[in-house]
């Protein structure tokens, strides 16, 4: 591609990768329905090449109703 298309070969060169840390992940589970949850990706002390991702949900809201209904699903 970078060969083919001198506008993508400028495009892949200036772009800027930023590491994301937090924010909000949606998603839809055919089995229960949407669930959003938010993240933080914590870098490990002493161990830069692995990172502890924590998900939640909004306490009492559809999401958090949504991944108990996918808990049953799966521990039956």
């Amino acid at each position: 591609m970078l060969i083919k298309s001198p506008e993508f070969r400028r495009w892949w060169n200036s772009h800027k990768v930023h590491e994301r840390t937090h924010g909000t992940k949606h998603m839809i589970h055919r089995a229960v329905g949407p669930i959003t949850l938010r993240y933080e990706a914590l870098t490990l002390p002493g161990d830069e090449d692995q990172t502890l991702f924590l998900y939640t949900a909004d306490p009492g809201g559809p999401s958090q109703e949504n991944l108990r209904l996918l808990g049953l699903t799966v521990s039956g």
